[in-house]
């Protein structure tokens, strides 16, 4: 009930005894609290903090202003049960005891002992008296911290207050427990959970947290060399990614600029090529090569014919070599010379078919020789 004062009062259950549930890696894990361990911690939770939810830290004086919201008073043990009065003087934490928050879940220090094997509820706290559970852990040395106020919690809807203001319910903390304070000679397990992980050494065994320790920070260490390398291979795909993408940008740069067949063009060089080998071939020797140009076979026939000027004729612009061509060039002929002549070596005497001897045929090659050298590369 809610004083004048706007301070909730009232006496509730707050921890029993019996098997509490945990899960470690999706493994159920059953923890038993024996009525004479839970009887022994009465003590160790008189005047004891009452949060709202779990803090992320055991409550001490250092850090009580930034978590409490009242205290325990006046704890028992009845049949079982953990009784307490409670008092909860914080406006927000009071407001969620009434709405939200009806539960309670005990945090504490504890001892866990690896032993498995069955209980019997005599007193049946946790439902029909007599009914045998199997455990796999014991809890000892019990040693209470602070009461939360949450929202759901582990033991069950007994755990509640007496005037129904709410009902709570204990559930430790499984982020940390550590050992008693002042314990001497019994062995005190401590539990931490990292990356989803439990790891629990003794807490009296100095060198065992020294070697938690370190290897904690050799985990996190792999962790950021993996992260590292993660954020490198993806630099060097994002590297690769711009170079392809201007290797493409490049080769449609290209296509663009990439000159585009013109058939008067085409039919010109073509008269122009089919001309120049019709008038050289009986004095060069070579058969006809129309994938050259017009320009290129007219080279050609002047550096056999002047070979003192063959390396200038090589590197003669167009205006040079028409120039030699004009002065040089072998004499006109007629049509029918151009038949009887085509494009082989007549001081040779080669023998050539009919076809190669047709005017016709000899244009069409060389038709097809200047289309195949565009769509090759033009020279």
């Amino acid at each position: 009930m809610i004083d004048g004062l706007g301070v909730l009062r009232a006496k509730a259950k707050i921890a029993r005894i019996g098997i509490q549930n945990y899960y470690e890696d999706g493994k159920l894990i059953r923890e038993l609290r024996l009525p004479e361990d839970v009887e022994a911690s009465v003590e160790s939770f008189q005047g004891q903090f009452i949060t709202l939810n779990h803090p992320t830290e055991m409550v001490d004086s250092d850090n009580a202003n930034l978590y409490s919201k009242g205290f325990t008073s006046n704890v028992n043990y009845i049949d079982g049960w953990l009784e307490s009065e409670i008092t909860v003087n914080h406006a927000d934490a009071v407001t969620a005891a009434q709405t939200t928050h009806k539960q309670f879940s005990c945090g504490y220090w504890a001892e866990l002992v690896d032993e498995s094997g069955t209980w019997v509820d005599e007193l049946g706290v946790m439902g029909t008296p007599g009914k045998t559970y199997e455990y796999d852990r014991i809890q000892k040395n019990i040693v209470g911290n602070h009461v939360a106020l949450v929202q759901r919690a582990r033991a069950g809807n007994k755990a509640t207050f007496f005037d129904s203001v709410a009902e709570f319910e204990v559930v430790k903390v499984d982020e940390l427990t550590i050992p008693q304070k002042d314990a001497t000679t019994a062995k005190h397990m401590i539990r931490i959970v990292h990356d989803g992980q439990v790891l629990e050494i003794d807490g009296n065994d100095a060198q065992a947290v020294a070697d938690l320790v370190s290897g904690l920070k050799t985990a996190i260490t792999d962790q950021d060399n993996k992260l590292a390398e993660n954020v490198a291979t993806i630099e060097g795909l994002e590297s690769d990614k711009s170079s392809l993408q201007g290797r493409i940008d490049g080769l449609e740069a290209s296509a663009k600029s990439a000159p585009k067949l013109d058939e008067s063009a085409i039919a010109t060089e073509t008269q122009a090529r089919v001309e120049v080998w019709t008038a050289i071939a009986p004095h060069v020797d070579s058969e006809p090569d129309y994938s050259l140009s017009s320009l290129e076979a007219k080279k050609l026939y002047l550096k056999g014919a002047l070979p003192d000027l063959a390396s200038k004729i090589d590197q003669g612009d167009e205006s040079y070599v028409s120039a030699l061509w004009d002065t040089q060039q072998p004499e006109a002929v007629n049509h029918s010379d151009r038949v009887k002549q085509q494009v082989l070596h007549s001081q040779k005497q080669r023998q050539v078919t009919q076809d190669a001897r047709d005017p016709q045929a000899i244009y069409d090659s060389g038709v097809k020789a200047y289309r195949e050298s565009l769509l090759g590369g033009a020279k």
